[in-house]
């Protein structure tokens, strides 16, 4: 009996879940979902900018105290404002929408390798397909209904599994819900 859902459900999941339209309109929406932060974060930049030229005053003022003579607790001073600009810049970068567009664009194209090898790895043993399916769906609750059951649960296209904090859990625009009928 449990094989026998098993593979309805696989049927199912290789039909609605790993369709390219499905990928396609998921990836998309995580596109329009990520550019949508990113620019609301823009306006949160000027701040970040203003604070760039403020490390760089403080960073060249420390680097013309140095060149007057050395001094340990000048130089640790002017590392720290050197690891913070370098953060500040990092965000900066991130930032800017042809930046996220690129790592957009990179990462469809790891969904897509991915759905590539899922699709050879439907066809493997049920306990590779059980490994690799965990890290796509955390939970697939069974509920009777009737003669049949509905498995319902939530398909990551990232395959990062679980995920917590910042993006987690309640984060949808990159999973794909799902609700299959299959026969007892």
């Amino acid at each position: 009996m449990r094989r026998l859902l098993e593979d309805q459900l696989l049927a199912v999941l290789r039909e609605k879940v790993l369709h390219p339209d499905v990928i396609t309109y998921t990836m998309k929406r995580f596109e329009e979902e990520l550019l949508r932060a990113v620019g609301e974060r823009d306006g949160a930049s000027v701040g970040l900018r203003k604070l760039e030229a403020d490390l760089e005053r403080k960073t060249a003022n420390l680097a013309r105290s140095l060149a007057d003579g050395y001094s340990a607790s000048v130089r640790a001073e002017l590392a720290q404002l050197e690891t913070q600009l370098a953060g500040v810049r990092e965000k900066l970068l991130g930032s800017r929408q042809e930046i996220v567009r690129m790592r957009i664009r990179d990462t469809r194209r790891f969904v897509e390798s991915r759905l590539a090898e899922l699709r050879t790895l439907f066809n493997s043993d049920p306990i590779t397909i059980r490994t690799e399916i965990a890290k796509h769906v955390q939970k697939i609750t069974l509920t009777p209904e009737g003669k049949s059951y509905i498995a319902a649960g939530t398909w990551n296209v990232l395959g990062l599994g679980s995920m917590d904090g910042a993006g987690g859990p309640t984060r949808t625009d990159r999973d794909i819900r799902f609700s299959i009928r299959v026969a007892a």
